[in-house]
């Protein structure tokens, strides 16, 4: 590939001098089981003499890192979410995205499995759009692919029934055979895996006319952001400086999302969690801990958002994306970022801020929504450019 210095970059005889075991896969019958396995192999990390903070848990909804969270700690292995708010003597835990530019000594990469990777949510119908489909799939394996390079020495991958359809076909750990039944008396139902009761309290915290208008602000934020977790969620939500992107909730829920710290964590990512059931052809609401007033204003707004359609997912129609152009008048190659698209979750009028790094020196450009897209000159050959939307108002 030639850069913008003609110079050609190549990766053609590149070996890493990083050298570690063969990653370890594992399927298993039943998740408890697979959890149960997800914590003898953090402890053997830990008895080798591996850091907690040097140790990471990846999952694609973040609803599994919640229950996988809770496994651990059940078996005495202190976690804490991919922000490192809490102890450092504690394993880290977060979604696929979330483990973006991290890296640990020794990664846990769980629920790699059918109907959770590729998220169905997040992949198109092929009978819709083959193209969107295709699309849609690679995006899904390159989160994997990240959570799973992340692992500088130990990788473990692990699922319960099966395996996703992007792990290669090969040996694999497979769950033990069952045991005859020589009492062929029925087993004691395992109170474990029963359904856990919602919060009821969360009634209180968040009154249910501040609902509606709470899962219309993470619909809006996850057609922006597909991979949106909790804490990034949070993170836009509570910046300095930007209180009206609550405004619409009532004091008591606005006051719990920017002073609860976990407890406010944990609750968006029930709501986000809540999301992705709502989009399965047999969803296990029960799974997400929410009171009924929580599920049903979900489900309207997933309703009101798109009339017919079964998911909630990504727009119908793909964005514009930031390009590069040759002006022939200035005789400099532009960056050219196109304006926030009303209906994307931005409103007329919106304004939204994009991050440009060119050679290594930040700067930032806005564009407006229905008007023309923003255009940033180059004004030194450089070797990357790099664009991410970093944030919009209305």
């Amino acid at each position: 590939m030639t850069g913008l210095d003609g110079e050609v970059d190549s990766l053609l005889g590149y070996r890493s001098p990083m050298h570690g075991p063969r990653p370890e896969r594992r399927v298993t019958a039943a998740r408890a089981e697979e959890f149960k396995f997800l914590a003898e192999r953090v402890r053997s990390w830990l008895s080798a003499g591996l850091e907690p903070h040097a140790v990471g848990v990846a999952a694609r909804s973040a609803g599994l890192v919640r229950e996988a969270r809770a496994a651990l700690e059940a078996d005495g292995i202190a976690t804490v979410s991919l922000s490192g708010r809490g102890s450092t003597k504690a394993v880290r835990a977060g979604t696929m995205h979330a483990m973006k530019g991290l890296e640990f000594q020794a990664v846990a990469v769980i629920g790699v499995e059918q109907g959770l990777v590729p998220a169905p949510a997040a992949v198109t119908p092929e009978t819709e759009d083959a193209a969107a489909h295709a699309q849609d799939l690679q995006r899904e394996r390159c989160a994997l692919f990240v959570a799973c390079t992340r692992a500088r020495d130990h990788l473990y991958v692990s699922g319960t029934g099966e395996p996703s359809i992007f792990l290669p076909s090969g040996e694999v750990t497979a769950p033990p055979p069952p045991e005859p039944d020589r009492d062929l008396e029925p087993p004691e139902p395992d109170r474990d895996l029963e359904p856990p009761e919602p919060d009821r309290d969360l009634d209180q915290i968040l009154p249910a006319a501040s609902l509606p208008r709470l899962f219309r602000l993470l619909l809006a934020r996850r057609r922006l952001d597909p991979g949106l977790d909790a804490e990034s969620f949070l993170a836009w939500a509570t910046a300095p400086g930007r209180r009206l992107r609550l405004a619409d909730l009532d004091a008591a829920a606005r006051q719990f999302l920017t002073e609860g710290g976990d407890q406010a964590v944990d609750l968006a990512g029930r709501c986000l969690d809540l999301l992705d059931r709502l989009t399965g052809r047999d969803p296990d609401l029960a799974g997400a801990r929410l009171p009924r007033p929580f599920v049903d204003a979900a489900r309207k707004e997933i309703t009101a958002r798109a009339p017919g359609q079964p998911a909630a997912r990504r727009p119908e129609r793909t964005p514009p994306r930031p390009r590069l152009r040759l002006d022939p008048d200035e005789a400099a190659v532009q960056v050219i970022l196109p304006a926030v698209v009303p209906g994307m979750g931005a409103a007329p009028g919106s304004v939204g801020t994009w991050q440009l790094t060119a050679g290594g020196d930040p700067v930032t450009v806005r564009s407006r929504a229905g008007a023309p897209p923003a255009a940033h000159s180059l004004t030194r050959p450089v070797r990357a450019v790099h664009v991410c939307l970093a944030d919009w108002d209305e």
